[in-house]
């Protein structure tokens, strides 16, 4: 119906489930007279975990029964395995190999928001980048508030916003290593060498360390694996070595930082009013760079939804190089 917010499910999960009585649920076009050859089809899983499968396939009326992945040497036309149709957003299949591109974590993350991200064909970021048919993302139960049953999060990670952000949905226990990625789907095979990623200001929502990964048909592909990274600030990978530089934190200062006689004792921070590197053992030779951080203050955010960081200017990485 065109209504991203409404959703068909088969609930009768009470039939019995055997070999001689399979539960089968399934959803279908009926075109009455008119006969087709379907050789693609897109669809977007219903927007709640529980209700997506970890394999599917179209199966096509070869006159008198349903032909099957069992059928698919006689009747091959009539059949398209649909692998890993577990996502959120528009879902092609069969998706053309290396024309689906994503970013996953690489270690386990207790969350994950990615603010932007950009993918590039040539390996110093310089072409152009590239523009999505859709975006696409790891599988999350979409809440009350999340507009369009939550299809079009993972665009947030596209749209040239640093206001809006993609959330991985991570459980209790978190996300394990590939459980929370975003992407892109192309119309074409693309061949990503460079990327640039914008992620949360807060540590606990960074992937310090992540992969970046191709569709190849069936299952998807690591091409490359990027560590180091950090937050609230754009960070650009691969990176040559001796591109990048930092004033690295070692040991904490003994005091405590105490605000208000109401309000919690913290462990103390750190901050860095301006930072300045040279080439030369004179520090005359100012080198010029853009700023990166291992992250900073941000508020706290609902995912997906617009977030009001109107005071993390006053913590950007960008104040201490500013002069």
């Amino acid at each position: 119906d065109g209504d991203f917010s409404t959703f068909w499910c088969d609930l009768d999960i009470l039939n019995e489930n055997s070999p001689s009585n399979p539960w089968i649920g399934w959803i279908g076009m009926d075109m009455t007279s008119q006969v087709s050859d379907v050789q693609c089809v897109k669809f977007a899983p219903a927007p709640v975990i529980s209700l997506q499968p970890s394999w599917a396939e179209l199966q096509g009326w070869d006159g008198r029964v349903w032909t099957s992945q069992a059928l698919v040497a006689t009747k091959p036309t009539l059949v398209i395995p649909l692998p890993f149709p577990s996502a959120g957003g528009w879902q092609r299949r069969p998706a053309p190999v290396r024309s689906m591109w994503r970013i996953e974590n690489a270690e386990p993350l207790e969350s994950w928001e990615v603010v932007e991200a950009e993918f590039f064909e040539r390996i110093d970021c310089g072409s152009d980048r590239l523009v999505p048919m859709n975006a696409i993302g790891s599988a999350r139960s979409a809440g009350n508030s999340d507009a369009n049953g939550g299809h079009f999060l993972p665009a947030n990670a596209f749209d040239q916003n640093l206001e809006t952000r993609w959330g991985a949905y991570c459980p209790n226990d978190g996300c394990q290593p590939g459980q929370a990625w975003v992407g892109m789907s192309f119309q074409d095979p693309k061949s990503i060498k460079c990327l640039r990623i914008y992620q949360s200001g807060r540590y606990e929502r960074q992937a310090r360390t992540m992969t970046l990964s191709t569709w190849v048909g069936d299952h998807w592909e690591e091409q490359a694996q990027y560590s180091g990274l950090g937050g609230n600030s754009w960070n650009m990978r691969p990176a040559a070595p001796d591109t990048l530089w930092r004033l690295t934190y070692m040991g904490r200062a003994e005091e405590e930082c105490v605000t208000m006689p109401t309000r919690p004792v913290y462990q103390r921070s750190w901050g860095i009013t301006e930072f300045e590197l040279y080439a030369d053992d004179e520090c005359t030779a100012r080198l010029e760079g853009q700023a990166i951080a291992s992250g900073s203050w941000e508020d706290t955010s609902t995912l997906g939804e617009r977030v009001d960081n109107s005071l993390a200017k006053y913590y950007s990485p960008d104040n201490a190089n500013d002069g």
